[in-house]
């Protein structure tokens, strides 16, 4: 006899089946019959889908619920706007100082994946730089008055790039948080991206009268699935965006070899298995993928151990895992 078929992941209420389904790149047919909008709600603001979550049910939300939730869809947009204009306002400084920059994530990625800017919910600004430009880039914001997280000289960011792939800032009139990258990921991550070609490849975009580089389509679902992926897929927002490049045209096959020139090819198999999962509702196949959904809905991560052991799991090589682990736990504690 064969194998029995593993059945679909079962969601443990009407309410997050309804919001995955109103989350969804694609509307779907929500069922609204019987649902604790409170519960509900409760959910697509747990899991930061609401932007999205509200757009598709606003017109069947009881008007207390309705409400609520529109003055938090009305304040993530006042916080992606305000994301936006410091983003022009990083943009416009490093090229004073003669750095080339590409933006990554935030508004932009809300409007190059839905079409609003206030699509996701509004974080902080991202943005990278050359590597061998880090310290002029780092000196001009400081110098424009962004409060960095350690002191700005050659000595402090060597220091930091052992441990970090960015540099944090505030401004101190919009608390706005800026990171400079240097890379796509701390070091201990491991990944190997060949980021001469995510700058050969990035794209120009305007924001108002400002020209901006974004990174390709191809290079952003891959930023994506490594951010998605750092985090364990413990989000459903995470798993949306996926979702949402998975429906776009972009060169799948240039995906797959950069993952795989990146060491992301694991990452990359088991976050669209995730996606198939989530909005396919197909059997989640593998114990990475249940678990990562089961920590989805219980709103949890992983402790340090089991959230080391999925760390691991994810990785196929064994010098692979073995650099992980050695980066995870010893190098990074040295001096």
């Amino acid at each position: 006899m064969g194998q029995p078929m593993a059945s679909p992941f079962r969601w443990p209420s009407p309410e997050w089946q309804l919001v995955v389904r109103a989350s969804a790149p694609t509307p779907h047919n929500v069922d609204a019959h019987r649902v604790d909008w409170s519960h509900a709600t409760a959910i697509a603001l747990q899991q930061r889908v609401y932007p999205r979550a509200f757009a598709q049910l606003s017109r069947l939300l009881p008007p207390d619920q309705r409400s609520g939730l529109q003055a938090q869809v009305t304040r993530n947009a006042r916080a992606a706007l305000a994301n936006a204009a410091r983003t022009v306002a990083v943009v416009r400084l490093l090229e004073e100082a003669g750095v080339e920059s590409i933006v990554l994530k935030g508004p932009l990625l809300a409007r190059q994946l839905y079409g609003d800017l206030a699509a996701r919910v509004a974080g902080d600004v991202d943005v990278l730089v050359p590597e061998s430009r880090l310290l002029v880039a780092a000196r001009a914001l400081a110098n424009a008055g962004y409060l960095p997280q350690t002191p700005i000289t050659p000595a402090s960011l060597r220091r930091l790039r052992k441990a970090e792939h960015d540099v944090a800032f505030v401004h101190p009139a919009d608390r706005i948080l800026v990171e400079l990258h240097a890379d796509i990921a701390q070091p201990h991550y491991g990944y190997r991206p060949d980021l001469g070609a995510w700058w050969e490849a990035r794209r120009p975009t305007e924001i108002g009268d400002t020209k901006i580089s974004v990174l390709s389509p191809e290079h952003a679902y891959l930023l994506s699935v490594l951010h998605a992926a750092k985090h364990r897929w413990n989000r459903l927002d995470l798993v949306m965006d996926l979702a949402a490049y998975a429906e776009s045209d972009m060169d799948r096959a240039a995906v797959r070899r950069a993952a795989a020139q990146a060491w992301l090819l694991r990452p990359l198999e088991v976050g669209e298995a995730v996606v198939t999962s989530v909005y396919g509702e197909a059997a989640p196949g593998s114990a990475l993928v249940r678990q990562a959904m089961s920590q989805m809905v219980d709103a949890r991560e992983l402790g340090r151990w089991s959230g080391l052991r999925f760390d691991v799991q994810l990785r196929d090589r064994l010098a692979d895992k073995a650099h992980y682990v050695w980066r995870r736990l010893v190098s990074a504690k040295l001096p």
